[in-house]
């Protein structure tokens, strides 16, 4: 009697949800645009505008970056935690795969920004494609930059960018930093008056400052 070693039906591997991202600027504004596909041949098509503060311009890095995170931010409201992301921006892509570093200080923003949605997910990747095949969502985002109609079935949204978010941020903790320096606590009434006083009686600023300092405790 012959041996016939038992078979085993092999599962399919499961084909992963793709992210095709890409941005655009332009004098009209800024557009970027994620593009997902689902393994069933679905398509969800998602463009924005991010608004960026005048003193900081973007550039095509930040907007493919707001792209990139556009893509991630759907990704995560769809719950899906395995994809593939494809973009045109060899820069991005290598970031995000660590084959190059971060150096300027609004791409390592971005990228903390990245690196703080994986938490989000159990594992994507970023791979670089030309940009011909990149081109339904290199089209959408120009449109959208232009503000020109996009199909009816785009999901679009208008929002600050993370650069703008950021640097309001920065700048409010750095006028709050400002006003505790400067004031040390005594109103600045009180600054004027011992300048005027100091002026005109010649009194030492520190035996003055005392006193002023012990009479504003006093109120």
């Amino acid at each position: 009697m012959d041996w016939t070693s038992p078979t085993f039906a092999t599962e399919a591997p499961i084909e992963p949800w793709t992210v095709h991202c890409d941005g655009a600027w332009c004098n009209e504004g800024v557009g970027v645009t994620a593009i997902i596909h689902a393994p069933s041949g679905a398509k969800l098509r998602y463009a924005a505008r991010p608004e960026f503060s005048n003193p900081d311009p973007c550039t095509n890095n930040t907007t493919e970056y707001e792209a990139l995170l556009l893509g991630l931010r759907k990704m995560k409201a769809l719950g899906h935690p395995n994809f593939v992301i494809k973009s045109d921006s060899k820069v991005i892509t290598d970031h995000v795969e660590k084959e190059s570093e971060a150096k300027k200080p609004e791409m390592k923003m971005y990228l903390e920004a990245v690196r703080a949605m994986e938490k989000y997910f159990k594992g994507f990747t970023a791979i670089h494609i030309p940009r011909s095949q990149n081109k339904e969502a290199n089209m959408q985002a120009k449109a959208a930059a232009r503000k020109e109609p996009l199909p009816p079935d785009v999901f679009y949204e208008n929002y600050e960018a993370l650069h703008k978010t950021r640097k309001i941020k920065i700048d409010q903790r750095h006028c709050k930093r400002r006003l505790v320096i400067t004031n040390h606590g005594i109103p600045s009434r009180t600054l004027r008056t011992f300048g005027r006083k100091r002026r005109k009686n010649n009194v030492p600023k520190g035996k003055k400052l005392h006193i002023i300092r012990r009479r504003t405790l006093q109120i």
